[in-house]
């Protein structure tokens, strides 16, 4: 597990971005903002061809959807359609022991006591207008579809700390739902 002051620090703008990651973000764009990694597949829901890569050592993994033709976007970077079938990140998930420290509005989501953060989370999203977009999930982690944010807890050793699982507009929805868009090793995993 990294220590506080070993850990990289990110920001959280909820359904916008994490860190250096935007949601809609091309695998490319991921990879110039974090670095080459390879990829692997994890195709396990049948709505959307997932994607995703945890980064060795890193404590992120990268969640991704395809996007057809039909409902291509505007890119984040604003240079028009994207072509058909180009995987955009929809996810990141950040690792209670390895991750980065994400903040959001100066609340501290990663590797922290869940009871504590998930006081504070309802207290955030509640101020904001949006606590009737919190769900309980059926792991018992707490996410806001509203903010694209789900707090997790992870097992550390003997404790539970927090992992954050944050998504985009394309997910958003689905968010606390285990059938939803999220792989299948997400939720069973921790």
């Amino acid at each position: 597990m990294l220590a506080e002051e070993e850990r990289r620090r990110w920001d959280f703008s909820p359904l916008i971005e994490v860190g250096p990651l935007r949601f809609g973000m091309t695998r490319a764009e991921v990879q110039d903002a974090l670095g080459e990694w390879p990829t692997c597949s994890s195709p396990d829901h049948d709505s959307f061809r997932l994607l995703d890569r945890p980064l060795p050592g890193d404590g992120v993994t990268a969640y991704y959807r395809a996007v057809s033709p039909e409902n291509a976007a505007t890119g984040p970077t604003g240079h028009g359609l994207r072509r058909a079938d180009v995987d955009e990140l929809a996810g990141v998930a950040v690792d209670a022991c390895l991750g980065p420290q994400v903040t959001w509005d100066g609340l501290e989501l990663i590797g922290r006591t869940p009871s504590t953060t998930v006081v504070s989370f309802f207290a955030k999203v509640d101020g904001l207008g949006l606590g009737d977009t919190v769900y309980q999930t059926a792991t018992r982690d707490f996410g806001s579809a509203g903010v694209g944010l789900m707090v997790r807890a992870q097992r550390a050793g003997d404790i539970m700390l927090t992992r954050a699982v944050f998504v985009g507009p394309a997910w958003s929805e689905y968010l606390c739902d285990s059938e939803g868009p999220l792989p299948r090793r997400e939720w069973l995993a921790y």
